[in-house]
């Protein structure tokens, strides 16, 4: 029962969360929502992703790899809408990486072009993104239908 219990706990936080990044998402398309940019500790927040998903990724089986770069500088953003992105990529290496079981994530500080920036990555090892498919990774509730047959539709996560 302890354990059914923790199981609900977590995944009704999860689904609370979910509402949240879903009025997010709209207030951000509306307009209505500013970030608050402030200096955010990269690897605090990426060990905090790995927490708050810790129970997804046991229960799918995933080995979770974290490689961060050490003396990295904070870098400008809002710590909450970011925690949310990690959290989200992650999500997603979950529902599409499961062949591999596994996932990677990194910072590391960019270089050439990116040379000041942070680079934060988050790899899985699943059958990737169709090429023709790619253009429309950052549309709102976009995904490609089995058949092949692109459409827009909500989330499955909502």
């Amino acid at each position: 029962m302890k354990q059914y219990g923790v199981l609900i706990r977590n995944e009704a936080q999860r689904l609370a969360a979910m509402i949240g990044q879903v009025l997010l998402f709209a207030a951000t398309r509306s307009e209505n929502q500013h970030y608050q940019a402030c200096p955010v500790p990269v690897a605090e927040t990426i060990d905090s992703a790995v927490t708050e998903l810790a129970h997804l990724t046991a229960a799918n089986g995933f080995t979770v790899e974290k490689e961060v770069a050490p003396g990295l500088p904070p870098v400008m953003a809002d710590a909450k809408a970011l925690g949310r992105c990690l959290q989200n990529l992650m999500t997603n290496a979950l529902k599409y990486g499961s062949g591999g079981r596994w996932m990677g994530i990194r910072a590391r500080p960019g270089s050439g072009p990116e040379a000041g920036e942070v680079l934060i990555t988050v790899q899985d090892r699943g059958q990737g993104i169709e090429p023709e498919e790619i253009p429309h990774i950052f549309e709102p509730f976009y995904r490609e239908m089995p058949l092949g047959l692109p459409r827009r539709m909500a989330p499955d996560w909502v």
